[in-house]
């Protein structure tokens, strides 16, 4: 069993083995630094490394080495669960210096208005470098909706030592407006023509930078087909089909329009659209 300290790196040698990057050197060696795909530092607990070797022949030879990893460093971490308990951002900074004692203060609601990146800083101790801004957005850079939040401050010591606390945050989110007046052209659809153009006005007068994804659903709530156009467009074309690309049948249809700006935040319209007769093929 290897044991990797903290801001060790751990080697793993192989005599007498050549890759295609050692021919002629008799050896191969890799290294792991301790950090993970997205670049983070492993926790501390036990890790297998798994080595695979092909032969001339095609047979895998497979070997396995246990390795225990300690990381005793230091660091100020963010959790935010949304009201079903999901964690939906974590920020962890290793630059921090944990506080004597955690007493976290924060906003109890803060209003995120329109066109505005607000940020929401918690504090966790007394000196002046003890705290941590959170933009309000989740994971994926999307702007959160309107709800109540529980915030979760964890600090690690160089001891070894966890300490946490936790507050319940209010949001309330105005979000930023993208889309206008929303229309179907032509509508109803009678046969001819590549489709229907599903159009939308800019909020504002001005179009922003983002996405839009439109989606096509029947009146028993079926989604039927999805697009997808930048938001500057300010269209996007249905031919009619559906995801399968058969053609649809005469109905009555709703678009749902989702705009998502670049800076995260989202808005969402509704147009109804009528087929008074399917798609000609011919």
């Amino acid at each position: 069993t290897s044991v990797m300290a903290q801001d060790s790196v751990l080697n793993i040698f192989f005599a007498g083995v050549e890759t295609p990057w050692t021919a002629g050197q008799g050896s191969t060696s890799f290294t792991w630094d301790g950090t993970t795909d997205a670049g983070q530092r492993a926790a501390s607990g036990s890790y297998y490394v798994r080595v695979e070797q092909l032969d001339t022949y095609g047979h895998t030879i497979t070997l396995t080495k246990d390795v225990s990893v300690i990381q005793n460093q230091t660091y100020v971490e963010l959790k935010i669960f949304n009201s079903a308990g999901e964690l939906i951002r974590q920020i962890r900074d290793y630059n921090k210096v944990p506080a004597a004692s955690v007493v976290l203060r924060a906003p109890d609601m803060i209003v995120i208005a329109k066109d505005n990146n607000s940020k929401v800083t918690i504090t966790y101790g007394a000196g002046p470098d003890d705290f941590i801004q959170w933009d309000a957005m989740n994971s994926f850079g999307v702007a959160v909706t309107s709800g109540v939040y529980e915030l979760q401050v964890t600090e690690a010591t160089e001891t070894g030592r966890v300490i946490t606390a936790e507050k319940s945050l209010t949001i309330l989110n105005e979000g930023n407006q993208y889309l206008g007046d929303i229309k179907a052209v032509p509508n109803p659809y009678f046969g001819t023509g590549p489709g229907i153009e599903i159009r939308w006005d800019f909020a504002g007068g001005a179009p922003k930078p983002g996405f839009a994804t439109i989606v096509i659903v029947n009146m028993a709530g079926e989604r039927v087909r999805t697009l997808t156009a930048r938001l500057e467009t300010g269209k996007a074309m249905w031919d009619m089909r559906s995801s399968s690309g058969n053609p649809c049948s005469a109905g009555v249809f709703v678009a749902i329009v989702e705009a998502q700006g670049d800076d995260g935040h989202t808005q969402m319209k509704k147009v109804k659209l009528a087929i008074a007769r399917p798609l000609n093929n011919n």
